[in-house]
């Protein structure tokens, strides 16, 4: 499939009528400036896959993690641990889980992720409504991970923050 056309423009109308889309970053090809695919075509294929697939798909996944979802156990993806690794939509590391907090009457359920990151450097407080799926231990999230900085996950949610 062409990344830069029939990819993008299919996974944006999926996306736009409430689908999950998953990108394979591995299974597509991108037509470049010659209408050839091929080296010429990297820029185009490079730019799908970092740039518009993340703000459109809620995970980037390559052909073996795909395949490796669907053989895991009911109930396997859904499991989020302690340890696992936060992916985020663009394939970035967001952090390792610290702590788990479910869904009670003071606000919504949150993981805590730690990183040694420069980007983020801190604890990051991510709503568990953001999990989009987990595959061994990793855990993927509907944001990529440049925007992760951008969101008010600097502390616990609240019932106030997860309205808003």
């Amino acid at each position: 499939m062409i990344a830069n056309l029939c990819v993008e423009s299919t996974g944006r109308h999926a996306a736009g009528r409430g689908y999950d889309v998953t990108f394979l970053s591995d299974a597509i090809g991108a037509i470049g400036a010659i209408g050839a695919i091929g080296a010429e075509s990297l820029p185009a294929y490079e730019v799908s896959i970092h740039v518009n697939y993340p703000l459109i798909a809620n995970a980037l996944l390559e052909l073996d993690e795909f395949l490796t979802s669907l053989r895991q156990p009911a109930g396997e993806a859904d499991s989020v641990r302690v340890g696992d690794t936060v992916v985020g939509s663009d394939r970035g590391e967001v952090g390792q889980i610290e702590k788990l907090v479910p869904d009670d009457a003071r606000g919504p359920g949150y993981m805590v992720a730690s990183t040694s990151d420069v980007v983020f450097a801190k604890d990051t407080y991510i709503p568990m409504d953001s999990v989009t799926k987990r595959i061994g231990d990793r855990v993927f999230i509907n944001v990529p991970k440049l925007a992760v900085g951008t969101l008010p996950w600097n502390d616990a949610p609240t019932p106030e923050t997860r309205t808003a």
